[in-house]
C-alpha cells in the first residue's frame, strides 16, 4: 500500500470517527445513567464512576464544540468542575460547588448541540438522531446536578430524599427525580418544597416538553424538505 493510499485510509477512518461524535456521547451518557445506580453500592467502583463522568465531559467537548470560543469555554468549565471535584477530597470543599458547575457545563453543551441540530444541518441522519437523544439525557443530568447542589446548599429543599448515606446517594435520588420531572410523570415520592427547588422543577418540565415538541417538528420538517428536494 502506497503512502497516499495509507493517508486516504487514515483520513477516511478519522472522518468516520468524527461523523459519529454524538454516538460516543450517547454511549457515555447511557453508561453514567445506567451503571452509576447499579455500581454505587460497591465502593470500589467510586473512582471508576467518577472517571465515567469526567469522560462524559470530554465527549461533550468533542461533540458540542465547533468553534474556538466554544471549545475554550467548554474546556475552562470542565477543568474548573473537575478541579473542584478533586478539591472536595483534598481541601474539604462542599460537594455542591462541583455539582452546580457540572450542571452548568452539561447545560452549555446541550445548548451548543441544539444550536447545531437546529441551525447547521439540512439532512436527517442517524448521528443527528443520536445527538437529539443525547441532549434529552444531558438536560436530565444537568438538572439532577442542580437539584443535588441545591440540596447540599439548602438542606430540606426536597422532601422524600434519604440524606443519610452521603452526597453520591443524594445525587442518585436527584437524578431519579430529575428524569421523572423531565418526563412529567410526577410520582410524588420526592417533592420540591423550597422557593428555589419548585421553579427549578417546573422549568425542567417545561423545557422537556418544549424540546420534544420542537425537536419532532424540526426533524420532520428537515426530512420532508429533503424528500421534496430529491
Amino acid at each position: 500500500m502506497s503512502v497516499d493510499q495509507k493517508f486516504l485510509l487514515w483520513r477516511g477512518t478519522i472522518g468516520s470517527l468524527l461523523s459519529n461524535n454524538y454516538l460516543y456521547l450517547l454511549l457515555s451518557l447511557s453508561s453514567v445513567l445506567v451503571l452509576w445506580p447499579m455500581m454505587q453500592p460497591l465502593s470500589v467502583w467510586a473512582g471508576v464512576l467518577e472517571g465515567m463522568l469526567i469522560l462524559t465531559l470530554g465527549f461533550c467537548i468533542f461533540a458540542a464544540s465547533r468553534r474556538p470560543g466554544q471549545i475554550a469555554t467548554s474546556v475552562v468549565l470542565a477543568l474548573i468542575a473537575v478541579s473542584l471535584r478533586f478539591g472536595e477530597v483534598q481541601v474539604d470543599l462542599p460537594v455542591a460547588y462541583s455539582d452546580l458547575l457540572y450542571g452548568t457545563f452539561f447545560s452549555y453543551a446541550s445548548v451548543l448541540i441544539v444550536m447545531h441540530i437546529f441551525t447547521d444541518n439540512e439532512r436527517v441522519n442517524i448521528n443527528l438522531v443520536y445527538g437529539a437523544i443525547s441532549v434529552y439525557l444531558l438536560i436530565g443530568l444537568a438538572f439532577a446536578l442542580f437539584y443535588a447542589g441545591l440540596e447540599e446548599l439548602d438542606p430540606g429543599s426536597f422532601s422524600g430524599l434519604n440524606l443519610a448515606p452521603g452526597p453520591h446517594e443524594v445525587f442518585l435520588q436527584a437524578m431519579y427525580f430529575s428524569f421523572v420531572t423531565l418526563a412529567t410523570l410526577g410520582y410524588g415520592d420526592i417533592l420540591p418544597v423550597s422557593d428555589l427547588s419548585r421553579p427549578l422543577a417546573y422549568t425542567e418540565a417545561i423545557i422537556g416538553q418544549l424540546y420534544l415538541t420542537v425537536l419532532v417538528a424540526r426533524l420532520v420538517g428537515m426530512h420532508l424538505r429533503e424528500n421534496f428536494r430529491s
